[in-house]
């Protein structure tokens, strides 16, 4: 047990000692506006949610309606034969998006290569809701889920497989609408992924993206990552979110009407904080860490 004690404006930030930093289930506490840990349910049975918001804001996110979910070991999945594939599943947050946030999570892709006979499939961890055709409430039933690109842009991190999609990845997808819609925030049309050699698929991956209205966003995974800076395009996409009343959109959601395999382990939201890659790896660290606790590792 630790005793942290407070002076009322007192200020040592110039003495260079460390820093005591809280910490809420292992993970850094402060400016946590919602942290979800997918720990409760009985394994292999029906999970009918919400996604329990153990930050102590009360920001519990019920399932979307239509989604098909399943209490594993490790979190939430779509399905427990790692055959039958859906829309997906995902929760959303009552927590609106601002002009400044970082989220982050562990997720994985269960659909194996051999499932995609041709082109790729996308899973979808988080998504901002105004990229679904029905913002104030999605639903799986959306033939645009997470990817609505109407002229302010699309957000949203995704998985993908493909016939030969063997290693484990995780990447950011960003587009401007018209009349940039060949166009990605900062540097055309890419995707980048950071991947990680020798490990599998369906691997257990720790990730986070930090947005900031008047920079851009920076995703981390697998030791790597991107920095897209494109203040304007990120200013639109961001206006367009708030004035949707967007909210974020956690889960393993097939990328438009695809059908998928997936997992959630566990998600968050920092609310009008950006995070540094630095300060995203420690993160990361800490969610690894968590994750270890159920007796499982993730990359």
């Amino acid at each position: 047990m630790s005793i942290l004690i407070t002076v009322p404006g007192a200020d040592f930030s110039a003495i260079g000692n460390p820093k005591v930093n809280k910490l809420l289930y292992g993970v850094p506490a402060d400016n946590l506006e919602a942290l979800y840990l997918f720990e409760s349910g009985t394994v292999g049975e029906a999970y009918a949610g919400p996604a329990t918001d153990r930050s102590g804001r009360g920001n519990d996110a019920p399932l979307i309606p239509g989604s098909v979910a399943f209490k594993t070991a490790g979190g939430v999945a779509t399905s427990l034969d790692r055959v039958t594939r859906t829309g997906g599943l995902a929760v959303f947050s009552p927590v609106p998006l601002t002009d400044k946030f970082t989220v982050f999570g562990i997720s994985r892709n269960l659909l194996p290569p051999e499932a995609v006979t041709s082109g790729t499939v996308y899973v979808i961890p988080w998504s901002a809701s105004g990229d679904w055709n029905t913002p104030a409430q999605p639903l799986m039933s959306n033939p645009n889920r997470g990817s609505l690109n109407g002229g302010d842009g699309l957000l949203h991190i995704n998985q993908q497989t493909s016939p030969t999609g063997t290693i484990a990845e995780m990447g950011a997808l960003s587009f401007r609408g018209t009349p940039n819609n060949t166009q990605a925030w900062g540097g055309g049309q890419v995707r980048p992924g950071p991947q990680m050699a020798g490990t599998p698929k369906d691997s257990y991956i720790a990730w986070a993206l930090s947005f900031d209205r008047s920079a851009g966003y920076t995703f981390r995974a697998l030791g790597g990552g991107h920095t897209i800076a494109s203040p304007e395009d990120a200013a639109v996409w961001i206006d367009y979110q708030k004035s949707v009343g967007a909210r974020h959109v956690f889960g393993a959601v097939g990328y438009t009407s695809q059908t998928v395999i997936g997992e959630i382990a566990m998600a968050g939201i920092y609310k009008n904080v950006t995070k540094t890659a630095a300060e995203m790896d420690v993160l990361i660290a800490s969610l690894k860490s968590r994750m270890a606790l159920r007796g499982i590792s993730a990359l």
